[in-house]
């Protein structure tokens, strides 16, 4: 698995269980919409600027991002 791709299925995941949109994600975070869709589709890369500010809008911690659903390390080899 990629990064891009771990964290884009975590994004989605954390957003869904916080009951958001994305636009209502974007809204809360103020990060822009178009965005968040590309980080979710997996076609942007995480800046860790942005990690940071979605991390503590979902209520989560910055390497959950990058963990698996039963919070092991994933293997980006």
């Amino acid at each position: 698995m990629e990064i891009e791709e771990a964290f884009a299925h975590n994004l989605k995941r954390f957003r869904h269980q916080n009951g958001l949109t994305q636009e209502e994600l974007a809204e809360e975070s103020g990060i822009s919409f178009k965005y968040i869709y590309k980080l979710e589709s997996g076609k942007a890369n995480p800046s860790i600027r942005f990690v940071d500010i979605l991390a503590k809008t979902l209520g989560v911690s910055v390497i959950s991002f990058f963990l698996d659903e039963e919070g092991e390390k994933i293997d980006f080899n």
